[in-house]
């Protein structure tokens, strides 16, 4: 036994006994849900997110969850059904977008797959010549490290994010110093560029993803030797983006 599982295994009994009280309370079969897919039990958590999905059809979360069980289940068919029913219920909703990509290549559908996951039109390398205030990129370079190393939520081994052997800050764009302030205005206008030359196109499947207000969140992340990012998405975003300020020399 571990202090997980224990864990799990308490919180299970809480929500059986609200499933009990009240049998058709979705919170709690969708986190019953959870539990039995953390433990493996897929059928079970396919089970429970049925119940969940008849008495709210449209409930984002259960079919997008659906969609993963299902993919992992190797049932890639069903996967891309729940994909689907999903992104009609919300349209916005990224992680259907993203596990929606995955469902379409195991179904052979490429060309569709491609359509969300299209690399060479949606990612985009830039170069930044200049920063507001600064006499150079190197020394501007050179000032965000420092404030990168200096800020006191940096933090190794964050739990819950993607970094792996590295340091990881909290929000790191709302200051109003010059470092700050001059990162911020460069990755604005890169992103309003972005939004206009890239999102905007037509035919693009993500067009519709911008909005005219939007609010510009951000982190840094100091990886070590072998350090490295995880697979992941940023659900409550329509774009993002990463500013290298120090690289090894050996992938220069």
């Amino acid at each position: 036994w571990n202090c997980r599982h224990i864990n799990n295994r308490a919180l299970e009994r809480r929500i059986e006994r609200a499933v009990a009280i009240d049998p058709h309370c979705t919170e709690a079969l969708a986190g019953l849900a959870a539990l039995a897919h953390d433990a493996g039990n897929f059928s079970v958590s396919a089970r429970l997110l049925t119940r969940v999905l008849e008495l709210q059809p449209d409930n984002v979360n259960a079919l997008v969850n659906m969609g993963l069980i299902r993919l992992e289940s190797g049932d890639a068919a069903l996967a891309v059904e729940a994909f689907h029913r999903a992104l009609k219920a919300n349209p916005r909703e990224k992680r259907a977008q993203a596990h929606l990509a995955i469902a379409l290549q195991h179904c052979g559908r490429t060309s569709e797959a491609k359509a969300i996951l299209d690399l060479e039109r949606l990612v985009s390398v830039r170069d930044l010549d200049a920063f507001e205030g600064w006499p150079s990129v190197a020394a501007f370079n050179e000032a965000l490290v420092r404030r990168v190393l200096d800020d006191p939520t940096l933090m190794r081994a964050r739990k819950t994010v993607a970094t792996i052997n590295g340091d990881q800050s909290l929000e790191i764009l709302v200051g109003d110093d010059l470092v700050t302030r001059a990162l911020r205005t460069a990755i604005e206008i890169e992103v309003r560029r972005y939004i206009k030359e890239v999102l905007s196109t037509s035919g693009n499947v993500h067009a519709d993803q911008a909005t005219a207000k939007w609010r510009l969140t951000g982190w840094a992340v100091v990886l070590r030797s072998g350090g490295f990012q995880n697979s992941h998405i940023h659900p409550d975003g329509f774009t993002s983006g990463v500013y290298y300020a120090r690289i090894p020399a050996c992938v220069q």
